[in-house]
């Protein structure tokens, strides 16, 4: 539980604002078990917290159609990865934070497959995205 609030406290500025996250049809059925969510910092950059509750790994592409944008990942068995898109275009800083985030397009998962048994799958990010490290959970078993 602590890593995963690390996720929501290091990533989300005050005055942050949780938008709609669109998921296509064709990856929602993939994503029973991955839960997302998407929010708007002040800075106008969007934070993508996602979490795996499956014991597979899933590869998600993200998709941002105004900007061009699409990026790939493995979002790896029972895993909570943090996206950080930068400042989106278009995006005015000094309306307020509700009509910002209802003028602001927002990614879209597009396509979501699970992760081959054999564990092979490439993974490729774009520059305009960075993906926190996984947390390791401290062992305890010599205490």
């Amino acid at each position: 539980m602590f890593y995963a609030m690390g996720h929501f406290s290091k990533f989300l500025p005050p005055d942050s604002v949780r938008v709609a996250l669109t998921t296509s049809s064709s990856a929602s059925s993939t994503l029973s078990s991955v839960d997302s969510v998407a929010f708007l910092t002040p800075d106008n950059q969007v934070v993508l917290i996602l979490s795996n509750r499956d014991s597979a790994a899933h590869n998600i592409t993200l998709s941002l159609s105004s900007q061009q944008l699409s990026t790939s990942l493995t979002l790896e068995a029972l895993s909570i990865k943090t996206i950080v898109v930068g400042e989106i275009e278009g995006n005015n800083s000094s309306s307020s934070s509700s009509s910002a985030s209802s003028a602001t397009e927002m990614p879209i998962i597009t396509t979501a497959t699970p992760v081959s048994s054999t564990g092979s799958s490439s993974s490729t990010t774009a520059s305009s995205a960075s993906e926190t490290p996984e947390p390791t959970t401290p062992d305890h078993s010599s205490c």
